[in-house]
C-alpha cells in the first residue's frame, strides 16, 4: 500500500485535452475529492490492474472535440509511481480465463489483417502477469511485452518460464526493432501522457503495419443504460473514449482505422460478483447463493462495451 500526504495541490494536475489542446471544458462529473485540504491524505493503491475503485475525480467533456477525460487528476508522477510497484494478486489468480480471452480475440484480429500465415512480430505493451504470451501457438509468431510493474514481471516468469517480458514502459524500451504488431490490452484508457505514448508507437511500429487498441467504449449502449453505473468509471481509467474521438485522434497521429470488433472477455463468476457489488450492493446476496452452490469458478463469457480498435500505420 503506498499512502501519500501533502500540505499543497501537486498531488493533482490539471491538462488540456490530449486531442485538440484546447483548455474548455464542461464538467459531467464533480470530484468527490477535496482539492484544497491543506493536509490532504490519498491512498494510490488502487493504480494496479485490477482496480475496482469507483470514479471519483472530476470527468469532463472537451467543448471542441468531445474528448471525455478525467481533469483535473492525481498527478502522473504519483499515477506512474504507484504502477510501478503495486502488488495485483488478484489480478494474476484470473490468468488462464484471460489466456482464454486472448486466442479468441486474436482470431478475430489475425483475420482481420490477414496475418494467420505469415510470420511477424507482436510488442504487447502493459503485459502484466504474462497471459498474452501463453495464448499465443504458432511459432512464426515472436513476442516481446512490457510491463512498468516488477512484481507482475517476476510472477510472470516464475509461473511460465523464459518469455520475452521486460520490466519498462514504452517510453524507456532501449531494444532495436520495429514491430508488425503492437497491442495495448486493458491498458492505453490508464496511460497518463497518450501523446508521449503515440510518438514512441510510430517509433517501434513499421509502417503499413498494426495497433491493437482495446479501450472501453463511451458510445456504447451499455454506458447509456447504466449510466454512473458503467464498470468501467474507474479512478484508474483517465480517458473515455468513443469510436469517434479515438479516431480522431489516430487520425492526427497519421493512423488509419482498419476495424472495430467486439472485445470478448471470458472471467469466473466470483470474480466479476466481486466487482459488481461495489457498484450493485444488493448482488451480495446473489453472490452468496453462487458461492454456496460452488459456482465461484463459473466462466463466464460477456461484453459490457470494450472494443478492439484495429489501426494502420500509414
Amino acid at each position: 500500500m503506498i499512502k501519500i500526504k501533502t500540505n499543497n495541490n501537486n498531488f493533482f494536475e490539471k491538462i488540456n485535452c490530449p486531442i485538440c489542446k484546447s483548455k474548455d471544458y464542461k464538467i459531467i462529473k464533480k470530484s468527490k475529492i477535496k482539492l484544497n485540504s491543506n493536509n490532504f491524505e490519498k491512498k494510490i493503491d488502487f493504480f494496479n490492474s485490477s482496480s475496482n475503485q469507483k470514479l471519483s475525480q472530476q470527468l469532463v467533456e472537451c467543448i471542441n472535440c468531445k474528448l471525455v477525460y478525467v481533469n483535473p487528476r492525481i498527478s502522473s508522477f504519483l499515477i506512474n509511481q504507484a504502477y510501478s510497484y503495486n502488488e495485483d494478486k488478484k489480478f494474476i489468480l484470473q490468468n488462464n480465463e484471460r489466456i482464454e480471452s486472448f486466442k479468441i480475440n486474436l482470431k478475430q484480429i489475425f483475420n482481420a489483417i490477414n496475418f494467420r500465415d505469415k510470420k511477424f512480430s507482436i510488442l504487447d505493451v502493459g503485459s502484466a502477469g504474462g497471459a498474452f504470451f501463453q495464448s499465443i501457438n504458432n511459432s512464426l509468431i515472436e513476442c516481446d511485452g512490457l510491463e512498468p510493474n516488477k512484481w507482475l514481471v517476476n510472477k510472470a516468469k516464475k509461473s511460465y518460464g523464459k518469455i520475452n517480458i521486460y520490466p519498462t514502459t514504452l517510453q524507456f524500451f532501449k531494444k532495436k526493432k520495429k514491430y508488425e504488431l503492437i497491442t495495448y490490452w486493458d491498458v492505453f484508457e490508464h496511460l497518463t501522457d497518450i501523446n508521449n505514448e503515440i510518438f514512441y508507437i510510430k517509433k517501434f511500429l513499421k509502417k503499413n503495419c498494426y495497433l491493437i487498441l482495446n479501450i472501453p467504449d463511451y458510445g456504447s449502449v451499455f454506458r447509456k443504460i447504466l449510466k454512473f453505473n458503467w464498470p468501467f468509471f474507474l479512478d484508474v481509467h483517465l480517458y473515455y473514449f468513443n469510436k469517434e474521438t479515438i479516431e480522431l485522434f489516430m487520425k492526427n497521429n497519421q493512423f488509419e482505422l482498419v476495424e472495430v470488433i467486439k472485445h470478448i472477455q471470458i472471467l469466473k463468476l466470483g470474480y466479476i460478483l466481486e466487482r459488481a457489488i461495489n457498484i450493485f450492493p444488493f448482488l451480495k446476496f446473489f453472490y452468496s447463493f453462487v458461492r454456496i452452490c460452488n459456482l465461484e469458478n463459473l466462466k463466464i463469457k460477456y461484453n459490457i462495451g470494450q472494443n478492439l480498435y484495429i489501426f494502420k500505420k500509414q
